[in-house]
């Protein structure tokens, strides 16, 4: 799931799959709407005043795009039970955003 649309539309896409993944970089690239090549300098600037918690390239955002990863997988669950979800990318190693999904 790397497009929020797919996150939007996980009960039609979860009778079809054995399991699905978030592909978390590109999944906050397109929910934020800006590019992690061209985001460096406003994001520090970004967290030092407290829009972010920490750079979401790094920690995924949990009040954005965290919110609709909880909506993909309970819309999801709601036709599969069972299906397993997963990270994959950068935030599978961060232990926050471990604990988070």
């Amino acid at each position: 799931i790397e497009v929020p649309r797919a996150a939007l539309t996980a009960s039609a896409i979860a009778p079809h799959v054995d399991f699905m993944s978030f592909g978390t970089n590109d999944l906050t690239q397109m929910t934020c709407g800006f590019s992690r090549d061209d985001s460096g300098e406003f994001l520090k600037q970004y967290v030092l005043k407290g829009i972010y918690d920490r750079d979401p390239f790094v920690s995924i955002d949990q009040t954005g795009v965290g919110m609709l990863m909880q909506m993909c997988v309970a819309k999801s669950r709601h036709v599969k039970p069972n299906l397993d979800i997963g990270i994959c990318g950068e935030h599978g190693g961060e232990p926050a955003s471990v604990e988070f999904c």
